[in-house]
């Protein structure tokens, strides 16, 4: 993706899926340089599907970086990202509705925290 944003930035973000042996590795980037004064922002995020399977769960690793004007850095997130399967609450979205479970350790700002993900597709 490439073209200007309305917060006044042009962004060029991309994305790189590639392998090491059969371990498939996905790494997208999303640099901003703003035209204005706000700073400029790059955003990474790295994740590598199905790294282990527990209880026959495939969980993905999955690392997040933000940096402000190529030298802040503001957080550096790792951690699983674990798929819950539908549970009979969710089930009237369909079968192919996923939630996903993604707690985290911030490295950079000692703490930790989750991101919850409803993915739902018809």
């Amino acid at each position: 993706m490439v073209g200007f944003t309305t917060d006044g930035s042009y962004s060029f973000g991309g994305t790189l899926i590639t392998s090491i042996g059969k371990q498939v590795i996905v790494l997208i980037t999303d640099p901003k340089i703003y035209l204005n004064k706000k700073h400029n922002t790059l955003f990474q995020k790295i994740v590598v599907p199905s790294l282990v399977t527990f209880r026959g769960i495939p969980i993905d690793f999955r690392a997040e970086h933000l940096l402000v004007d190529w030298n802040t850095n503001v957080f550096l997130r790792i951690g699983p990202q674990i798929p819950i399967v539908p549970q009979h609450f969710l089930n009237f979205l369909g079968e192919n509705t996923t939630f996903t479970v993604s707690p985290f350790y911030e490295i950079e700002n000692g703490g930790v925290g989750s991101f919850f993900t409803l993915t739902w597709r018809r």
